[in-house]
């Protein structure tokens, strides 16, 4: 490179980036050019080592190499060409270590985020004088395996974090590479003290550590108690902590995942469909049988004549383009509503391919990277059915001189209301032809996790009300269920079904109040028991327990209730937030359990104390077994002091005689 074409180039970063080639021969002949001019002019080389400082894509572009296993024999060592989006991450990593600032770096497996990381770091340990980095991975093998270079070449294993390292400081030019030294987890610049040092993320990680930055590789793969443990344990260890991570195991249960949901943390993303050797094509479904293609481009020239009427992300028919491409048009339900691509097609079909694995290391999706027990098609489905309540309010009621329940009315309230309704009102109260069920899911009323009553209107199969509150105990909701039964009434009083489990204290409220109606539990034939403990429904946990039972039951209701024509039991729901804690539901990892992911970290004692929507409604839909549906009464009049009259008394009298003395019907 002749001295007046580098003092054009160099004026500014922006203008040496933009004369770098990015074609890969091109850009060796260019590095070859530039290394030779600067090796010769040390003022030349200061010049290019600060516009590299200002804008490490150049560095990258023209100074470091990186391996590609994959490539052909002479084409597995490679420049190291940024991709535009890797430009973008590269700038904003730059800018966490230079303002002290945390990031997570959200990526897709593949897109070259640690080598992107160790690449940073090289050009600062290069520049900066004693500038630390701390790193960790979970175990110690992925930190440093014996890495070293030997006459010229990297030995060691090729997945550790100090193998990267020096992978990408020996493909620096000679001039360019300080002297250093390398022991197990440790790498020293000896020209200005700067220095790597590694660990592994165990519950420790980065005690009495001090550094200028902290990276953690592959967070979400650290048990969840410990990455937690991490993540505040290094606040204080170093002002720029960068965690790099595709999505785990757990799902939206990890700490990683709750991080990419604090605006405090900036987020780097480094997502597959920005990657141009695997965005070709790039389609989504919104619906079933349609399609919004992005990359019309593609299609146009692959297909000439076919595409030429329709705009990027119109929606069209397949049937419309029949005959060229086999658009995948599935209404979004095999891949969470994300973009396909021809790649992404050719890898969803991989023999080794699942959804939960794409879900994690390709659509960087955390609720499906745990194993949902919801299929998403049918969550999907339900939130198109979402409506907003036709009541907000409360239910109020007095207690009387019997301590039994007299009045209880509904008051209507704004948005903050703890009662919904979705159905009709009749005089202020539900339809008195239907009969109705209420399912209870309890908590201990702490504020931290709610209680949970909703009905089920058995003549139309809809959820058609909820309370829901996280602030009253066990008894107090008791009383409180048992005023929304009687308000809710019916041709016979509501069916009530709770989960009894840790919550003696429910029924022992309930029956102090009189109320009778109450689920019988049953064997696994649907007999009812007849031992002294049978009301209630008691959860047991394993593949053939009472929560997979009942959970499974709702599947199926949920289902039939998305038909025209129902060939069973149907259930309809309409809260937006019952269906995205289903959503959310999750076999947890290393237990036979099933939940809302958020408490797939939780102790069992825990999860105990946590009543939420899902189980109330999948006890609605059990308790239905055993209620009837209700029937028109027609109103007759009865004549004071008849027979009628008289024995319509004796049978209300026989009524309460019978609740007060708790002989329950059945």
């Amino acid at each position: 490179m002749k001295p007046a074409k580098f003092n054009k180039i160099s004026k500014s970063p922006e203008a040496f980036f933009d004369a770098i080639p990015t074609g890969i021969e091109e850009n060796i002949d260019f590095r070859g050019d530039l290394h030779t001019y600067l090796v010769q002019d040390k003022q030349a080389k200061s010049q290019f080592l600060a516009l590299c400082y200002m804008d490490p894509c150049i560095f990258f572009n023209t100074s470091l190499w990186c391996p590609n296993p994959r490539g052909k024999t002479g084409l597995r060592n490679v420049p190291f060409i940024l991709r535009p989006h890797q430009n973008k991450a590269v700038r904003e990593i730059k800018y966490c270590i230079d303002n002290s600032e945390d990031s997570d770096i959200d990526k897709s497996r593949d897109e070259g985020a640690t080598f992107i990381l160790c690449g940073v770091d090289i050009l600062y340990f290069i520049l900066q004088e004693q500038f630390t980095v701390l790193l960790g991975s979970r175990i110690e093998p992925l930190v440093d395996t014996s890495s070293e270079i030997v006459n010229g070449n990297v030995v060691g294993n090729e997945l550790t974090l100090f193998y990267k390292l020096l992978y990408l400081l020996n493909s620096l030019p000679l001039y360019l590479q300080p002297k250093y030294r390398k022991t197990h987890m440790f790498l020293q610049n000896l020209e200005n003290q700067s220095a790597f040092s590694g660990q592994a993320t165990s519950i420790g990680f980065g005690k009495g550590s001090r550094a200028t930055v902290i990276e953690v590789d592959e967070l979400a793969a650290i048990e969840p108690k410990i990455a937690q443990a991490i993540i505040e344990n290094i606040a204080d260890v170093s002002g720029c902590c960068i965690f790099n991570s595709t999505q785990g195991d757990w799902g939206e249960a990890h700490p990683y995942a709750k991080m990419l949901l604090d605006k405090r943390v900036k987020t780097i993303i480094l997502d597959w469909a920005d990657n141009p050797e695997k965005n070709r094509g790039l389609y989504k479904s919104p619906e079933t049988g349609i399609i919004q293609i992005k990359d019309i481009d593609y299609y146009k020239q692959q297909y000439p004549g076919r595409f030429d009427s329709i705009e990027p992300m119109q929606k069209i028919s397949v049937n419309d383009v029949q005959g060229t491409y086999n658009f995948v048009a599935d209404g979004g339900v095999s891949n969470y509503n994300c973009f396909r691509s021809i790649w992404f097609d050719k890898e969803e079909l991989r023999p080794g391919r699942t959804k939960r694995g794409i879900a994690q290391n390709i659509l960087r999706i955390p609720f499906g990277s745990s194993d949902t027990f919801f299929p998403f098609d049918l969550t999907e489905k339900l939130r198109d059915k979402i409506r907003e309540p036709y009541y907000r309010g409360s239910i109020e009621y007095s207690l009387g001189q019997d301590g039994y329940i007299r009045e209880p009315y509904f008051v209507p309230g704004g948005k903050s209301s703890i009662f919904y309704w979705w159905g009709d009102l009749v005089n202020v109260r539900p339809d008195q032809n239907h009969n109705f069920v209420v399912g209870v899911d309890l908590s201990k009323g702490t504020g931290t996790s709610n209680s949970v009553a909703a009905i089920e209107d058995v003549n139309t199969n809809e959820i058609v009300g909820m309370i829901v509150t996280p602030y009253l105990s066990i008894p107090d909701f008791a009383e409180l269920t048992v005023a929304l039964c009687e308000w809710v009434g019916g041709n016979t009083p509501p069916l009530l079904i709770w989960e009894e489990n840790g919550a003696p204290e429910f029924l022992k409220r309930v029956n102090e109040l009189g109320y009778y109606s109450l689920y019988i539990k049953e064997d696994k034939e649907g007999h009812k028991l007849k031992s002294k403990t049978k009301h209630g429904w008691r959860s047991t946990g394993g593949p053939n327990g009472t929560k997979i039972a009942v959970l499974n039951s709702l599947e199926s209701a949920l289902y039939e209730g998305l038909r025209e024509d129902f060939r069973f039991t149907p259930l309809k729901i309409y809260d937006e937030q019952t269906i995205n804690e289903l959503a959310s539901y999750v076999y947890f990892e290393g237990k036979i359990d099933v939940g809302p992911v958020m408490l797939q970290t939780e102790t069992s004692g825990a999860k105990a104390a946590h009543g939420d929507r899902g189980i109330a409604v999948a006890l609605c839909n059990e308790g239905s077994k055993q209620q009837t549906k209700g029937k028109v009464i027609n109103a007759t009049f009865i004549v004071p002091g008849s027979w009628a009259a008289r024995r319509q008394l004796k049978d209300e009298k026989d009524a309460k005689r019978k609740a007060n003395s708790k002989v329950w019907w059945e």
